[in-house]
């Protein structure tokens, strides 16, 4: 976590996929959704991309797993897109 602000993408990108392990762990749950929810809005598509997937994945009923999901639904990179249509169309989203 101590490295979600770093310069570089890469490692923004894999603090983001780290952070499943903190959402497994009820004591860092909240922490860990809310600075994925953070990653969520990087500038970065890739940081972008493993955020809302991670959330998608490990934190789906999350309040701030809808709100990543919300920012993000248009977003312009593919990547990010896929993510997003793939959370909502769990949450039974048929257009998604």
């Amino acid at each position: 976590m101590a490295h979600a602000e770093h310069p570089d993408p890469r490692v923004r990108e894999q603090v983001a996929e780290e952070l499943c392990s903190a959402l497994m762990s009820p004591g860092s749950v909240s922490e860990g959704a809310d600075l994925l929810a953070t990653l969520a809005r990087d500038h970065d598509v890739r940081v972008r991309a493993s955020a809302v997937r991670v959330l998608r994945a490990h934190a789906f009923d999350h309040p701030v797993t809808g709100q990543a999901i919300a920012v993000n639904r248009d977003d312009p990179d593919p990547h990010v897109r896929l993510e997003v249509l793939s959370a909502l169309a769990r949450s039974g989203d048929a257009t998604a």
